[in-house]
């Protein structure tokens, strides 16, 4: 009996995950009237499509559950590890994905270069992974290096993360690291270095920030009207539908690396890091 309720119960579960994500799905889409759509330009039009394909092929990597077991193979346990920080990761940066569609759609600036700045950080985490399970051919090292990025320093007074184990300039460094032993005969520059720069520039409330909310003319500043100032920005200066589609590719192909290299573990390291 004990085993039919488990098996029932999953069932249920995954029905319930199943429609959680097709109403989420429902939402990714830049509904804008047609002659709106005649204001952005055909680079624009290419991002909104590769994001929407890149959100329907991330989703189906996202585990609904993952087991995290205590005992058993090297391999078993990094995989399972590394399977639940990729979940949750991808989970995450499709619910922003979908809050910027909402925030585009309403030509805000504002919200828009927020979150494009937590989007970009996302496929740093995916970056590292690789590089741990690349660079690294030792079960306690590997196990460290994840722990980096699980877990930060707790702020004693709120009891929440106060800072992390791990500087975003080596998160950004290591991932552009692997993008460069992929790609060796294609020479190009440090993306993820450069993804996460410009999309924190417009993310911080800083001067890039503030000009989104409108236009200074010598010594007079004016709110600008945010539809005009949408369209202007993401057309000509922060080209903020391409960091979100350079996230989500970067994404994607990071994901297929962590699959290589998570079917190439052994079931044990030697104690010779072997």
């Amino acid at each position: 009996m004990g085993n039919l309720i488990s098996k029932i119960g999953n069932i249920l579960f995954k029905k319930r995950m199943k429609r959680v994500l097709e109403v989420n799905s429902k939402s990714i889409d830049f509904n804008y009237t047609n002659g709106d759509r005649k204001l952005f330009t055909d680079d624009q039009h290419r991002h909104w499509d590769n994001i929407k394909e890149n959100y329907f092929v991330l989703s189906k990597k996202i585990l609904l559950k993952v087991v995290l077991p205590q005992t058993g193979s090297h391999k078993g346990w990094i995989t399972s590890r590394v399977e639940l920080h990729v979940s949750q990761s991808l989970m995450r940066i499709l619910y922003l994905v979908e809050e910027f569609c909402h925030a585009s759609e309403n030509f805000n600036s504002v919200a828009v270069a927020a979150l494009v700045k937590s989007i970009s950080e996302i496929p740093l985490h995916l970056g590292y992974i690789v590089w741990v399970l690349s660079e690294n051919h030792d079960f306690e090292k590997i196990r460290t290096e994840l722990r980096k990025i699980s877990f930060g320093n707790i702020n004693p007074k709120s009891g929440l993360t106060g800072s992390l184990k791990i500087t975003q300039r080596e998160l950004y460094e290591r991932s552009d690291q692997m993008m460069r032993k992929f790609f060796k005969d294609q020479p190009g520059f440090d993306i993820f270095e450069s993804l996460y720069k410009d999309s924190n520039a417009i993310g911080h409330h800083n001067y890039e920030a503030r000009m989104l909310t409108g236009i200074q003319n010598g010594d007079t500043w004016k709110a600008g009207d945010r539809k005009e100032l949408f369209v202007f920005f993401s057309n000509n200066i922060f080209q903020i539908f391409m960091y979100c589609d350079a996230a989500l590719s970067m994404s994607k192909i990071l994901l297929s690396a962590i699959d290589h290299y998570l079917s190439h573990l052994p079931e044990n390291f030697t104690s010779f890091g072997g």
